[in-house]
């Protein structure tokens, strides 16, 4: 039987290489298989499109283990990964030194010793993927003198080469999970926001996304559960209040608020504060005005007031019993 009968349309080269796991192993095998083998299509030799969703489905791992992996394949500077231009199409990935993986000559055999070991990418990167694999007197590819070089030979050029892409990928990784895990919680939330349980989901999902500073959580809860019962009905749409959060990130962002975020955290601080402790009764605009005419000074010196009128606690957790709004929460829970 012929290879064309086993319908196979090409071949591709795949390195005997050390991987920190299995799982990792298995992930570049099937990365290198569907890399484009020469330019074309949008895609240039060694690139291609990876959905991790679809490989979810397709595979079975969890997402966690997905990016973990292709956080390690970064880190070991085999791969890069990049935005695609539709994020519905996943990420772009490109393996690194494909070429020269993809060219036989690159893996010579060197007989010193009277072990062979086959180099492959040493030219530009220092002993990078080096010794992975011996003659016949290890056929099966179990650890001896040549292919224990993997250890400090393997990637180390591609290490000292990308050191400041693989940072950056490693960071794109982590923002990618986290805006993963943020589409998980908005799913689980409803419309409305219509109990406290659902204002305490909604800040955790963009505390996760779209942290503001290192402002407290239960602040957010409070505010966001006085600007919900606020309305006549006891409830805010979800979207209203994503709205809500992102113009509250936008003055954080803004530099012209304050020099130094920890300024800009502080006005905010304080705006929030004063909102849920004398001024439930305000809709969110008020707030803006707070923070718009409030000093990174002023909100520092009017914080301490607050802190000094007895409210030190009550600015992240104003409903508490020694509050005299507590009561007045308490009724308005009741829609």
């Amino acid at each position: 039987m012929g290879i064309a009968e086993y319908g196979t349309t090409g071949f591709f080269v795949l390195p005997r290489m050390s991987f920190r796991n299995r799982r990792d192993k298995l992930l570049f095998a099937d990365l290198m298989e569907r890399a484009s083998y020469k330019d074309g299509a949008g895609q240039k030799r060694g690139e291609l499109l990876f959905n991790a969703a679809e490989f979810e489905r397709e595979v079975g791992w969890t997402r966690k283990a997905i990016t973990t992996s292709l956080n390690h394949l970064v880190k070991d500077g085999l791969i890069k990964i990049s935005a695609a231009k539709r994020r519905c199409d996943g990420v772009f990935i490109t393996i690194l030194h494909y070429s020269k993986m993809q060219d036989l000559s690159s893996y010579k055999v060197q007989n010193s010793s009277g072990k062979g070991t086959k180099e492959g990418q040493s030219t530009d990167n220092e002993g990078a993927i080096k010794g992975q694999s011996s003659e016949s007197g290890n056929p099966c590819g179990s650890k001896d003198e040549g292919s224990s070089q993997m250890t400090e030979g393997t990637i180390k050029g591609q290490s000292n080469a990308h050191e400041g892409t693989k940072e950056g990928q490693s960071l794109f990784i982590k923002q990618q999970e986290q805006q993963y895990e943020h589409k998980n919680h908005l799913k689980d939330l409803p419309e409305q926001l219509s109990r406290l349980e659902h204002v305490e989901s909604f800040v955790d999902s963009q505390m996760l996304a779209n942290p503001i500073s290192t402002l407290p959580r239960k602040l957010f809860v409070e505010y966001f559960n006085t600007i919900r019962l606020k309305r006549a009905t006891g409830r805010i749409a979800t979207g209203k209040a994503t709205k809500i959060w992102d113009k509250l990130l936008s003055y954080w962002q803004n530099k012209k608020l304050a020099d130094t975020p920890d300024g800009r955290a502080a006005i905010i601080l304080y705006a929030l504060s004063l909102h849920v402790m004398k001024f439930d009764d305000k809709q969110e605009e008020y707030t803006y005005g707070i923070i718009r005419n409030t000093s990174e000074h002023e909100a520092r010196q009017k914080m301490l007031k607050l802190r000094n009128q007895g409210g030190a606690g009550r600015e992240i957790a104003p409903t508490g019993t020694d509050s005299g709004r507590a009561e007045y929460h308490q009724k308005r829970r009741s829609f």
